[in-house]
């Protein structure tokens, strides 16, 4: 197997994990969404959440995406997911850069 083969392969395995990892966020978003949960007055509690999407929810929370509210309730902070969206994209740029300027250079 060369080295273009094999970051084929790396490459693949990782947008797989990333586009569930993303579709699981964007399904707690949109539970809280389709609630109205878009400020602590309007909280709700989210109920059944299995392993993988708790794993998500937490991993929101501490980001403040997911905000808590008094009651123990969550509800959904738009502005601190566009600036994470944000932040996101310049780290996957900024790793598709690096990664073609190693493959560049590897290949001479």
């Amino acid at each position: 197997m060369g080295k273009a083969e094999f970051l084929i392969i790396v490459f693949t395995f990782i947008g797989a994990f990333v586009s569930g990892v993303a579709a699981i966020e964007q399904v707690i978003i949109k539970k809280l969404l389709k609630r109205g949960a878009t400020s602590e007055q309007k909280a709700i509690e989210l109920q059944k959440i299995r392993p993988i999407s708790r794993w998500r929810l937490n991993r929101l929370r501490q980001l403040g995406v997911i905000m808590d509210s008094n009651s123990g309730k969550c509800y959904y902070n738009e502005s601190k997911y566009k600036t994470l969206l944000r932040k996101r994209l310049i780290a996957v740029i900024t790793i598709i850069v690096i990664v073609l300027i190693i493959t560049m250079f590897s290949f001479k």
